[in-house]
């Protein structure tokens, strides 16, 4: 799903009333405005009118692409009241559920849809223990690594009988493990969009926006940086 994909999703939340799942005034989404790249809104109990960026909306929704479960106040950076619409807004489309992790509302984003437009559902406990484990296995991540495969089926065999780690599922094409500090991702080559060569690439934060070699993968931009036998992705933060 892109993000114009998830721009009309919302749309579909246009004039319900819309519960938080935190202690706050629910809202109502008025319009989804492509020209100021802003979600009107009006909050249902004291009508007050308000306004998110895209921007906003979009740190989120890359999270949570790329994470097994998102805090939003950590997203953006705060935790105030206002920090709630937004995390509203996602809570109550169809595809995402919440659970707690750490005492703190976490929101994961689902393959298929639970749930009706405009409603909340909180994640069973067998499936919220599997996300608060990733979630355990993501944070002691100290490294990363991409495999980039045109033969996806061979190539995860061959890393599950070199390794013996068993790859787990994040969505079609796409598989992840973690292990002692680095996650491993084997991808299908059509995952990624840019050009890329089939190889296995480590994963490194940059210092700069190189000019070429811009890819994206699970809602992540990253550049391909090579010469003098080197391959190596990097990001930006």
């Amino acid at each position: 799903m892109t993000f114009e994909d998830l721009l009309i999703e919302i749309e579909k939340l246009n004039g319900l009333e819309l519960d938080s799942i935190a202690r706050a005034e629910g809202i109502k989404i008025i319009k989804v405005n492509r020209s100021t790249k802003r979600i009107e809104l009006i909050t249902t109990g004291s009508g007050k009118e308000l306004s998110r960026t895209f921007d906003e909306i979009k740190k989120i929704w890359d999270r949570l692409c790329k994470e097994p479960a998102v805090h939003v106040d950590s997203v953006l950076s705060g935790s105030s009241s206002s920090r709630s619409q937004p995390e509203t807004i996602f809570a109550n489309l169809p595809n995402v559920e919440w659970l707690r992790f750490n005492s703190k509302k976490h929101l994961t984003l689902l393959s298929e849809p639970t749930h009706d437009y405009g409603t909340l559902k909180k994640m069973d406990d067998i499936d919220a223990e599997k996300i608060k484990e990733k979630l355990r296995d993501s944070a002691a991540v100290t490294s990363e690594i991409l495999v980039v495969s045109d033969g996806l089926k061979t190539a995860s065999e061959v890393f599950e009988s070199a390794t013996g780690l068993k790859l787990e599922p994040v969505e079609a094409g796409i598989y992840r493990k973690v292990k002692d500090g680095t996650c491993y991702w084997v991808t299908s080559i059509d995952q990624v969009t840019g050009h890329i060569e089939p190889g296995t690439y480590p994963i490194v934060k940059g210092i700069s926006k190189p000019q070429t070699g811009r890819i994206a993968f699970n809602g992540q931009e990253y550049f391909l940086v090579q010469g003098g036998g080197l391959k190596v992705l990097t990001y930006i933060e």
